[in-house]
């Protein structure tokens, strides 16, 4: 039932009625008391008196929707009270509602403001649409077809839930299809690799004994500068998402705001990180490492306040601990929203020419069912301009090839062209990288920090495999933090064997004395 209409009408003559303008003036004209019941039945009671003539409050009542959109002054009692802050704040910056408040509320918001002001109640409006089972039918307790809330929160979390449905149509006013799978998949895809993220840097920087607080001029977070080109690549893309977002949100644009945080949670693990993993535990450039360190750190922290809004406990959690120390805000939620700096534009658009040879170099490798551990001699890749020494060689290292080239004289045009020919020396290379690996997953299954030394056996019969392993057994022991190395053809009966290529190593390992030095 909607509100009373403030109408009293002549009980002999309904062209003559009284329209109290406020409650004071209802009671100056009832003597009604301070107590004043203005609701249904309560209301009806109250009658004036004036003249002789007797007047009684008409039975019609406002539609509720007349309500809704009086929310503007009613809220503050305008203008009987709160009038400079009403004034202040009209039209309101932005309301947010559902798809079916379109004819009622958000109309009548507009009808009263302009009737009232000439000017529209609100300026921007965020509408959310519906949200359907995974098989698209509404949602229903009689059909039980939706997660139970608190299973959902307590295996996906409720960071999870917040950035799937903010980043999904659902905030443009379309229907989605939720499903567990679906969040899962964003906890997995997004705070799961951004947290691996985190841990990777922790890990490391624990190892090293780096303190952000010594990275940063007076402990204050400020974007660091870098020789290195993947750390300046890795501050544009940062920079570059930052004004992305931010213009967005200025749009109210929530879901375009949300999906390119995704994109660089993913450049960060995906490329970055991986491209310079070894840059963290290898590094013999102790001033590249350090930038590694900061640049890693600094977008961390700026990633936290990008997800704030939309996530609000994992990313408070990871900015409490990267900023322990520092003069920063105690929460991520009382920091500044940053502010995006230099953008090189080239360098993003050269680094994505790289990424693209290095996806379809791996493409010809697979269409040639050669493995990536296989070191191959040469790859010939065609476009507009060269990429570049430092950009090639990540193309090298990606695709595991000797050398890359440029050249627009391919037969294919812009396109490339991978040498599979696998001479002997690239096989005992390769076969040297497969040893390697299964070093690694053993020292894993013993459950090893990165940083322990180990004492490491190996024996093979094959003359191909011990000879490869003789011609880089320090390549070998480098990767693999083996301060002690021996091969020989005879059985290691306590030993772990694995096939490689059809060839048979079995090998052992412990832990070796930390004080040794690798020979």
């Amino acid at each position: 039932m909607g509100a009373p209409l403030p109408i009293w009408v002549n009980e002999l003559d309904e062209t003559d009625y009284i329209v109290a303008g406020s409650v004071d003036e209802l009671r100056k004209l009832t003597g009604a008391p301070p107590d004043l019941d203005l609701h249904r039945p309560g209301i009806d009671a109250v009658v004036i008196k004036r003249d002789g003539k007797v007047y009684k409050r008409t039975e019609e009542v406002f539609d509720c929707w007349f309500e809704s959109g009086a929310m503007p002054y009613a809220q503050d009692h305008y203008p009987f009270a709160e009038a400079a802050r009403f004034e202040q704040a009209f039209p309101a910056e932005f309301i947010a509602e559902g798809l079916d408040q379109t004819r009622g509320w958000f109309y009548t918001l507009h009808v009263l403001g302009t009737a009232l002001f000439d000017k529209p109640a609100f300026k921007n409006v965020i509408v959310n649409g519906m949200v359907l089972a995974a098989d698209g039918k509404k949602l229903s307790k009689r059909l039980k077809n939706y997660p139970d809330a608190d299973e959902l929160f307590a295996t996906t979390g409720v960071d999870s839930l917040r950035f799937f449905l903010m980043s999904s149509p659902v905030t443009t006013g379309e229907d989605v299809r939720f499903s567990f799978d679906a969040v899962n998949e964003t906890k997995r895809n997004v705070f799961m690799t951004l947290w691996n993220v985190y841990s990777f840097m922790s890990t490391y920087a624990e190892i090293d004994g780096w303190e952000p607080a010594s990275a940063y001029p007076d402990g204050k977070l400020t974007e660091p500068t870098s020789d290195n080109l993947l750390d300046q690549w890795m501050l544009s893309r940062l920079n570059q998402t930052i004004a992305e977002v931010t213009e967005q949100l200025d749009a109210y644009q929530l879901a375009r705001a949300v999906r390119p945080l995704r994109d660089l949670i993913d450049d960060v693990s995906n490329w970055y990180v991986r491209r310079s993993r070894r840059r963290f535990w290898k590094s013999e450039d102790d001033a590249d490492k350090a930038s590694a360190y900061v640049t890693l750190h600094y977008v961390l922290c700026r990633l936290t306040q990008l997800l704030a809004p939309w996530s609000p406990f994992v990313p408070d959690k990871m900015w409490r601990e990267l900023t322990a120390g520092m003069k920063a805000a105690k929460s991520v939620h009382l920091s500044d929203w940053p502010e995006d700096g230099s953008i090189d534009e080239a360098l993003l658009m050269r680094m994505s020419s790289t990424r693209k040879v290095v996806t379809d170099g791996l493409s010809l490798r697979a269409a040639a069912k050669i493995k990536v551990r296989q070191p191959l001699a040469q790859l010939t890749y065609a476009q507009d301009d060269t990429l570049g020494h430092e950009l090639e060689q990540i193309v090298a290292d990606e695709v595991n090839v000797k050398t890359v080239t440029w050249g627009n004289d391919t037969k294919v045009g812009d396109a490339v062209v991978l040498d599979t020919e696998i001479s002997p020396e690239l096989r005992a290379e390769g076969l040297m990288r497969e040893v390697i690996r299964h070093v690694q997953s053993a020292r894993k299954a013993a459950e090893l920090e990165v940083n322990d030394r180990i004492n490491l056996e190996l024996a093979v019969t094959d003359n191909e495999l011990s000879t490869a392993i003789s011609t880089y057994s320090t390549v070998i022991a480098a990767e693999t933090l083996a301060t002690q190395l021996v091969v020989s053809g005879q059985e290691l009966p306590d030993g772990s064997t694995v096939k490689i290529g059809g060839i048979e190593l079995t090998l052992r390992l412990h832990k070796a004395d930390q004080r040794a030095k690798i020979g």
